[in-house]
C-alpha cells in the first residue's frame, strides 16, 4: 500500500495533540523522520500500525487508522 506524504500529514492533523507531552512529540518526530518518500511523493507501507508511535492514545490510533484509510492507494 502507499499514501501521499501530504495526505499522511493531513491524517496526522486530525489527532488530538493537546494532551501529548514533549516525549510523545519526540516519538512522533522520530517516527516521521524514518519515513521515506519515493520519487512521486508516496510513502509505502504494509499496515497502518507502522505510523503509530510511543504515547499515541487508543482513540487517536483509531482516528489515524480511519483517516489514513481514506487516502490509501493500493
Amino acid at each position: 500500500m502507499k499514501i501521499f506524504m501530504q495526505d499522511l500529514e493531513l491524517a496526522f492533523s486530525e489527532l488530538n495533540d493537546a494532551n501529548y507531552s514533549d516525549e510523545v512529540y519526540l516519538a512522533f518526530d522520530n517516527m516521521l523522520s524514518k519515513l521515506k518518500e519515493d520519487e512521486r511523493g508516496y510513502v509505502h507501507f504494509k499496515k497502518v500500525e507502522e505510523f503509530y508511535f510511543d504515547g499515541l492514545t487508543n482513540d487517536d490510533k483509531q482516528t489515524l487508522k480511519k483517516e489514513i484509510n481514506k487516502y490509501i492507494v493500493a
